[in-house]
């Protein structure tokens, strides 16, 4: 089953970043490859930087472990977590982005950026979007409260629900928003929330929408969210090891580090406290958001089609940097009525996609004097 029915995003509302300004954690140390603990998540270590990049981290139900996944699908476990599986040999070009535990602790899932899920131990594989046309990036993954389903998050604000998971909206087709960068379940399993790079929130089902970062003074992208045991608040994790909170949501600490990036945030699920994953480098997730214009043969195919311009109309038929018509720019579902509506990395997305889909020849002229086919 797969829901992507458009609704609007949440009103916007004041945010609450308590320790906005921290300047040191309160405990733990940023450092690469490090679980950062704070609050009363005990520290339990981490896959350090001998290995395969980390990504994300994922709490045991008890909140006396947790679960580091690499990029290439390793599993990394400590406290009480226990270990099911690592994921195959991936397709070229993807990783993997999350993994989510069923509720007794023995079996996950884990989700590659193309939206192939591995599962181990109790958990049931109940499909994937790699088998949909035209997919999205995917970017997180939530497992339903009875464990029979989860959730996969797309970069374009798309929601696929599997098993017994339910579709309650998503801002894929409804307001203009960024890239998505994590989707999070509510504690009852009656909702989700999304945040998108700029510290946007969208919230839907039982989700209570607390605020959205301040997406004008932010020092660095916001890169995940995780929310409150009560799930009346959230925290949300910047690149940069800063925290921000919301609704009930205490700051506890920040991995302040200019040289190491932060990739995740989890919470204690008995309360008090969270954990933030840092690593080598930033996560491919928010690479691919490109907060630069894409280089290379798309640098070249803009320059071609419009003199690089993403915001022109000339009243020709054709719009943004690479010259979508309506038509096909609406199919592309970026909830941007046209091209030069969107923001550059919206339309880098969507020519990036247009092409997987279909090839060079959407735009014949430019491609073959760049020698493209």
């Amino acid at each position: 089953m797969r829901g992507r029915t458009a609704i609007a995003a949440v009103a916007l509302g004041l945010v609450s970043a308590v320790g906005l300004l921290a300047a040191a954690p309160v405990a733990g140390a940023s450092v690469p490859g490090a679980v950062n603990a704070f609050g009363s998540s005990a520290p339990l270590g981490a896959p350090g930087t001998g290995g395969e990049p980390p990504i994300s981290v994922a709490p045991t139900h008890t909140g006396r472990g947790y679960w580091v996944t690499g990029e290439s699908g390793g599993v990394y476990t400590y406290g009480d977590a226990s270990f099911h599986g690592a994921a195959p040999s991936l397709a070229p070009g993807t990783f993997v982005v999350g993994i989510a535990a069923t509720p007794s602790d023995n079996g996950y899932v884990l989700v590659a950026s193309d939206g192939a899920v591995y599962a181990y131990g109790d958990a049931r594989y109940r499909g994937g979007a790699n088998t949909l046309a035209g997919h999205p990036l995917i970017v997180a993954v939530a497992m339903t409260s009875s464990g029979n389903g989860y959730w996969l998050f797309g970069a374009d604000g798309g929601v696929f629900t599997y098993g017994d998971a339910r579709y309650f909206g998503s801002p894929a087709e409804g307001a203009p928003h960024q890239f998505i960068v994590k989707g999070v379940a509510t504690p009852s399993g009656n909702g989700y929330l999304m945040s998108d790079i700029q510290g946007h929130v969208y919230t839907y089902g039982d989700a209570r929408y607390a605020g959205n970062a301040p997406s004008d003074s932010l020092a660095a992208p916001i890169v995940s969210m995780t929310v409150t045991p009560s799930g009346k608040g959230y925290w949300l994790l910047g690149r940069d090891g800063g925290v921000f909170t919301f609704g009930d949501a205490p700051f506890l600490g920040a991995a302040l580090d200019n040289t190491v990036p932060a990739l995740a945030i989890t919470s204690q699920p008995e309360g008090g406290g969270y954990w933030v994953l840092t690593g080598k480098a930033p996560a491919p997730i928010v690479a691919a958001a490109q907060v630069s214009p894409a280089g290379g043969v798309w640098a070249a195919l803009r320059q071609c089609e419009s003199g690089g311009n993403y915001s022109i109309n000339t009243g020709n038929g054709f719009y943004g940097a690479y010259q979508f018509t309506a038509q096909t720019w609406r199919a592309m579902g970026t909830g941007y009525n046209l091209a030069n509506e969107a923001p550059y990395w919206v339309q880098d997305a969507a020519a990036q996609k247009l092409q997987r889909m279909s090839g060079w020849g959407q735009w014949p002229a430019c491609t073959r004097s760049l020698g493209l086919r």
